[in-house]
């Protein structure tokens, strides 16, 4: 009948992907967890045996010991689609699971998991969080105002005194734009085109106040592998204002105990100079 090559010629398909697939290891079971089928790259790679008899073996086997593979079937009967990583510690490597429930014409149900060796990816990533960690705690710990931007001026980066003085605006779900912080219109067309200059301009903080920063715009060069494209450094012009309020305040304070201390040494000097007659009077 039609349906019969029609369904003999979508077999052929996925026989077809199936096999050819060299990425995924793909085994297939049945709804009474007994394994029906496994493509060229899972028998090449598991199924150690000659006979079918014996690749089944072999390859449940390695599906029990390294990938629990009773609980995954459990858990795509219960879910019909699930996707996990899994790091297999005896062989330090770590795989990315697919499973998925499939329900036939005939009632009957099939589960097919695609097994993907993804170790390399999976220790560079790990390495690229742990230098983002590095650098992220470094960077939290200077005082300066640290805003990282894409090339059109998008936040993908704030530093702890940056989150402190101009505020989070939860830059990563709101898509806030750097420049657009600027009060005076004339000064974002100047941000966006001044690089290693200081500039001086107004923004608005998330809490609608308004502050004056000082900045050196960075261009990042060779860095293809993130959407950071710029760095702007800042300082707080009114935190500088009252820094230096304070140190002139301060030093108003050493003139003025100074002034108190030399009017103290001479009182007493003057007093001890009597004194010293009286004294030597005295012992005469």
């Amino acid at each position: 009948s039609n349906e019969n090559i029609e369904l003999q010629e979508d077999l052929k398909v996925f026989y077809e992907i199936s096999e050819s697939n060299v990425k995924h290891n793909i085994v297939i079971f049945n709804d009474e967890d007994k394994l029906c089928y496994a493509n060229k790259r899972a028998i090449m790679e598991w199924g150690k045996g000659l006979s079918v008899k014996e690749q089944c073996k072999e390859i449940r086997k390695v599906l029990e010991n390294q990938y629990d593979i009773k609980r995954i079937l459990r858990s795509v009967r219960e879910d019909e689609y699930i996707k996990e990583q899994i790091e297999v510690k005896g062989i330090d490597r770590v795989f990315e699971l697919y499973g998925q429930k499939i329900n036939t014409d005939n009632n009957k149900v099939y589960y097919i998991l695609r097994i993907n060796d993804i170790t390399i990816e999976y220790r560079e990533n790990e390495a690229i969080k742990k230098r983002e960690k590095i650098l992220s705690e470094i960077t939290d710990n200077i005082q300066d105002i640290i805003v990282a931007i894409d090339d059109d001026g998008y936040i993908k980066y704030l530093n702890k005194s940056a989150k402190e003085v101009i505020g989070d605006f939860e830059y990563v779900n709101n898509h806030v734009n750097y420049y657009d912080l600027a009060i005076d219109l004339s000064k974002r067309e100047i941000l966006r085109n001044t690089i290693n200059k200081k500039i001086s301009y107004y923004i608005e903080t998330s809490d609608k106040r308004q502050i004056e920063l000082e900045s050196i715009i960075m261009e990042l060069n060779n860095c293809n592998f993130t959407k950071i494209k710029k760095v702007v450094v800042s300082r707080d012009l009114n935190q500088s204002y009252k820094y230096e309020s304070l140190i002139l305040e301060y030093n108003n304070f050493k003139a003025q105990e100074k002034i108190k201390n030399d009017f103290f040494i001479n009182l007493s000097h003057e007093f001890k100079t009597p004194l010293n007659a009286i004294y030597s009077a005295v012992q005469l």
